[in-house]
């Protein structure tokens, strides 16, 4: 819980107001933010490694999102510039039609995210690990 708390760390919020800075004499060592983002990360890695949040980790659904999420980052631009603003310019620009423009692209991403991932990623990581076992064997041979 409380790697959640600090990891949404923010400015301005009577949540956070009263963390002080981090300072070494009048020079502020870290950003606050960044400071307090960081021990919320600690914290939250410190959870998952002693097993709390392991089936949510093993879950489908997370499981799912962890395969496709490098492809979908380096998708998610492209789908943006092209698909979503071609929607957003010619549709109305009300509720109803920015959610399904919202849904329209997260199903896009989502499917061109295990596209992605099965066509191009796991091949590539198969391909690398052939490279890595062939170079991690030339070295033991010299």
């Amino acid at each position: 819980v409380a790697g959640l708390y600090l990891g949404g760390f923010q400015f301005m919020s009577p949540l956070y107001d009263f963390w002080p800075s981090i300072n070494t004499g009048n020079i502020e060592v870290w950003d606050k933010i960044t400071f307090y983002n960081l021990i919320g990360a600690l914290c939250l890695v410190a959870a998952v490694a002693n097993g709390c949040g392991q089936k949510i980790l093993e879950s489908r659904v997370c499981q799912f999102l962890g395969e496709i999420s490098f492809p979908i980052y380096l998708l998610h631009f492209l789908i943006i510039c092209s698909l979503s603003s071609a929607l957003y310019i010619n549709l109305p620009q009300s509720a109803p039609y920015l959610i399904a423009n919202l849904g329209v692209y997260l199903a896009v991403c989502c499917g061109l995210g295990k596209l992605f991932a099965v066509w191009v990623d796991q091949p590539a990581i198969r391909l690398s690990h052939k490279a890595a076992t062939f170079l991690f064997k030339e070295k033991q041979a010299s």
